[in-house]
């Protein structure tokens, strides 16, 4: 997702440049990441805002041992 966002210009974008750019965060359903609704959306909420301290543009992923996101790469 965050390749084909980067290779498209979106000139309504608010960068002078077009260009815009994507943070994820990423929590699994299985195995234990969605014991319930509310949890996968919790651990996939705090890798987002992981991602975006650790830099933006980047993708982080529930670390599924603890529940605390871990780095899934820049």
């Amino acid at each position: 997702i965050r390749r084909e966002v980067a290779a498209r210009a979106m000139p309504h974008a608010a960068t002078a440049s077009g260009l815009v750019s994507v943070s994820l965060g990423v929590a699994s359903a299985v195995p234990r990441d969605g014991a319930s609704a509310a949890l996968l959306i919790e651990r996939a909420d705090a890798a987002l805002y992981r991602a975006k301290r650790l830099g933006r543009n980047r993708t982080e992923a529930c670390a599924e041992a603890e529940g605390a996101p871990e780095s899934a790469g820049a």
